[in-house]
């Protein structure tokens, strides 16, 4: 799910329908009969999505197109399944690659404790930029954080995240070359910070 955070604390935010608009099943339909893939028929529905100025969003994943091409009859239960399988055996194989060995040079460049209060109790690798995004386990996308700091990054703590954006560039000056702090604020809302990589690194 998407967040945009209103220009004015006047108007009230506006939720996108979690139902599928007959602009988006078209969409859908009119792709696959294109032979386009999952993925590429999900990126062009969320552009559709984003174009409608909606303050809360929810984003079609490529499962979701899945299911809807069942929805609409234009594949079977079989051919669902099948896809799933697949698709699982595609993310175990990219989360397990190379996690160990960046995850022990992620931990000795971190001295062996959380980044952000120094705790060597109940450590874990966090992905920076969340791993369904990148299926990659790679130094630069990679913090040590206690269990307690990892759920705090990943609800969106702003303090943590600027702290961690920071920290990566001490480790890193190349860091904001490929990734940048996005920063969204409205008189409204506190500010609301994440990591995402630069448009030029995708």
């Amino acid at each position: 799910m998407g967040v945009r955070f209103p220009p004015c604390p006047f108007l009230k935010m506006r939720m996108m329908p979690n139902r599928w608009s007959s602009e988006q099943n078209k969409i859908v339909e009119d792709l696959f009969k294109q032979g386009k893939s999952f993925e590429e028929i999900s990126i062009a529905v969320n552009n559709h999505i984003k174009k409608l100025d909606y303050d809360i969003f929810f984003e079609r994943t490529p499962r979701s197109v899945v299911f809807k091409c069942m929805n609409l009859g234009l594949i079977s239960s079989k051919e669902l399944e099948d896809w799933d399988k697949i698709r699982k055996v595609k993310l175990s194989k990219y989360r397990f690659k190379d996690r160990d060995k960046v995850k022990k040079n992620v931990l000795e460049r971190d001295n062996n404790s959380c980044v952000f209060c120094g705790s060597k109790e109940k450590l874990e690798f966090a992905h920076i930029i969340p791993f369904r995004m990148t299926k990659k386990n790679m130094e630069l996308e990679g913090i040590t954080l206690c269990y307690e700091h990892h759920r705090r990054y990943d609800e969106g703590d702003n303090e943590l995240t600027k702290f961690i954006f920071g920290k990566m560039n001490l480790y890193y000056p190349e860091y904001s070359e490929f990734y940048k702090l996005e920063i969204v604020s409205c008189e409204s809302h506190k500010e609301h910070a994440k990591i995402i990589q630069s448009p030029s690194s995708r």
